[in-house]
This record gives structure tokens, sequence and C-alpha cells, in this order.
């Protein structure tokens, strides 16, 4: 082989390195979106009048699951939804499953001041706040 190709392989090997490496993989890495201001406890108004206590926790990357206390009647909760979601930016989709009733509620959220400003599909608006 001449100088030149041994130039031109040698360079072309360099820059495959350099374009694979450790750098610029963790550089893709930290360009995912993070979503943990969403985890924790949460607080509003349901469509049945009473206020519902969310703990919500993103895994996946952008997938919600949590769980749901609505009201208390005595020492009981009226009803106890099991949550999951997505997330991808500011706008938030939560599904709270009931099982009593085998009924779905989907809200249709947007993050805006650290409240999720929601609609379900029915048109009922509320105002979820971070419980700290």
């Amino acid at each position: 082989m001449t100088k030149a190709y041994q130039l031109f392989f040698g360079s072309i090997l360099v820059i495959l390195c350099l374009s694979t490496s450790p750098l610029s993989l963790a550089q893709e890495r930290s360009a995912e979106p993070d979503y943990s201001w969403l985890n924790g406890r949460w607080s509003g108004p349901v469509p049945a009048g009473d206020n519902i206590q969310m703990r919500l926790e993103v895994s996946n990357k952008n997938e919600i699951t949590g769980q749901g206390e609505i009201g208390r009647r005595g020492k009981l909760a009226a009803a106890r939804p099991t949550i999951t979601g997505s997330i991808t930016g500011n706008q938030v989709t939560l599904q709270m499953y009931f099982s009593r009733a085998q009924q779905t509620t989907t809200y249709l959220c947007n993050y805006v001041e650290g409240s999720l400003q929601c609609k379900t599909k029915r048109g009922f608006e509320t105002t979820f706040q971070k419980v700290q």
C-alpha cells in the first residue's frame, strides 16, 4: 500500500472511532428531556365533585404510572383509580382507570407555571397542583 492509502484509511478509522466514542454517546443521552418534575403527589378536583390525591412517577423516559385516591367517606376512599399515561414536552396525558366501574377517564393536560391544566374528553376542566 502506498502512503496516501495508509493516510486515507487511517483518517477514516480515526473518524469512525471518534464518532462512536463514549463522549458522543453521553451527549446523546443528555439530550433526553428530564420529566422528574412530574414525580410526586398532585391534587385537584375531578368531575364527581371530590378532590383526587395522586402519586405519579415517570419511568422509561416518558411513561407515567401512579395511584389515586378520590374523596373519603369515613375511613375508606370513595375510589382508588390506577393511573397511567405519557408525557411529551409540556403535554401530559393521564388515564385514570376505575376498577369498580370498569371505566377510564382520560385527561389531556398542559404543564403551565407549576400546575397541570387539564381537560377530559367530555369537556370537564380542572387544574392539578403539586403537593409538597
